[in-house]
């Protein structure tokens, strides 16, 4: 083998080498979570989660309590959850799932103060029910986002 022949090879066994580092390295920046098959973000997620909805159930059933306390409840520890969310970082193969539930998950919030106030502003039940529906379809996309993102507890419900 000549002299620039063996230098080839080296440098190929050189190049390969550093990308086995590289992947190595990523391996371990985005691996799951304790053999869950779960990435960290999904964890930290579903803790964030898990706690938001501690706190919605913490406001009482919505049967026994004031509409204004449910739904303006609900959207004030809902922005809470989602500051503290948008300050994870998902992967980068996640990052498209995460963006999705985080606008899916504001985009229910929101509607849930929007019908209130159009409720109390408008009187008008029939257009605060639609809307309500509104927030719930994008609670269900928010809870196939999650799902993408291998965050189960995300999709639970209060009280379910």
């Amino acid at each position: 083998m000549s002299t620039l022949g063996a230098m080839k090879a080296a440098l190929i066994g050189l190049v390969a080498l550093a990308a086995l580092a590289l992947a190595a390295g990523a391996y371990f920046l985005f691996r799951p979570s304790s053999g869950s098959g779960q990435t960290a973000y999904a964890a930290q997620l579903e803790v964030l989660c898990t706690n938001t909805r501690k706190q919605t159930e913490a406001l009482g059933q919505p049967n026994e309590i004031p509409i204004a306390k449910l739904y303006l409840g609900t959207a004030r520890i809902g922005r809470a959850f989602l500051r503290d969310a948008r300050r994870l970082q998902p992967p980068p193969d996640q990052a498209a799932s995460a963006k999705t539930f985080l606008q899916q998950r504001g985009l229910y919030y929101d509607g849930l103060e929007y019908a209130y106030q159009f409720l109390t502003t408008q009187k008008n039940e029939t257009a605060f029910v639609r809307i309500v529906d509104g927030a719930l379809a994008n609670l269900t996309n928010a809870e196939a986002a999650a799902k993408a993102l291998g965050a189960p507890a995300c999709t639970l419900r209060p009280f379910e």
